[in-house]
């Protein structure tokens, strides 16, 4: 788990939002058969990732004297998420790696 002062800090905050979202996403798609415990496994160890890396850089950045996460290291937490994200969607959608654009319409419908 995460040091207690991490959870007070609202960019730690919105990193273990996103990755509670992630799990509870993929644990879903399971459960109703969208994803395959073989498929969700990938996408449950990039989540786990994200918080190992989130601790080490704020255990780095304690050492250091500097408090929380700097914007580069949370902007690339949010990049890994990100990316995540688009693969959660494409394995629960049957490989499609992109939420449709509800702008664009079928050809022939």
């Amino acid at each position: 788990n995460a040091p207690a002062a991490m959870g007070k800090h609202p960019r730690f905050d919105e990193i273990h939002g996103r990755m509670k979202e992630q799990r509870e996403r993929i644990l879903e798609g399971v459960k109703t058969g969208k994803i395959t415990k073989d498929e969700a496994k990938p996408l449950m160890e990039k989540v786990k990732a994200v918080g190992e890396q989130m601790k080490s850089d704020f255990q780095q950045n304690k050492q250091s004297g500097q408090k929380g996460l700097t914007d580069e290291q949370v902007q690339q937490l949010n990049q890994i998420l990100d990316e995540n994200s688009k693969a959660i969607y494409g394995e629960k959608h049957g490989g499609n790696d992109t939420p449709a654009d509800p702008s664009v319409k079928p050809a022939n419908p």
